[in-house]
């Protein structure tokens, strides 16, 4: 019998009164989190054990999103990411082209539109099974 994969999520957001929400909705999906403090100890638990997926403020710390994809993406290109912007998806994906960005969600409490993000996710990972 094969145990479950278990999927890593990481979260960037200075927004840490609300992830709550998020971290509920990733673990439903089966998701185990890890909230970045900073910059560094994200990039660290990265290296550790990279992450299928990460979702992050337009900016964290200052440091535009693209920047923190980028960084993200050199320590394993195999990471997902959904970034939380007032973008329409068009301007996001002119920003974010090539980069492995799934899609936006306009802020941290929109369960909606980051449950059809993560059904796509899903679909991606099981290798397009669902």
């Amino acid at each position: 019998m094969n145990s479950p994969t278990i999927r890593r999520a990481i979260l960037f957001t200075e927004d840490t009164d609300s992830v709550e929400t998020l971290t509920k909705i990733l673990g439903i999906n089966g998701f185990q989190v890890f909230s970045a403090h900073d910059l560094q100890s994200g990039l660290d638990e990265h290296r550790r054990a990279p992450f299928q997926l990460a979702i992050l403020n337009e900016r964290y710390r200052s440091l535009p999103a693209t920047a923190l994809i980028k960084e993200l993406l050199k320590i394993s290109w195999t990471t997902h990411v959904i970034i939380i912007t007032d973008k329409d998806e068009k301007k996001l994906h002119e920003v974010a082209e090539g980069l492995g960005v799934l899609g936006g969600i306009k802020d941290i409490h929109d369960s909606l539109g980051l449950e059809g993000l993560l059904a796509v996710l899903k679909n991606i990972l099981d290798g397009g099974k669902s």
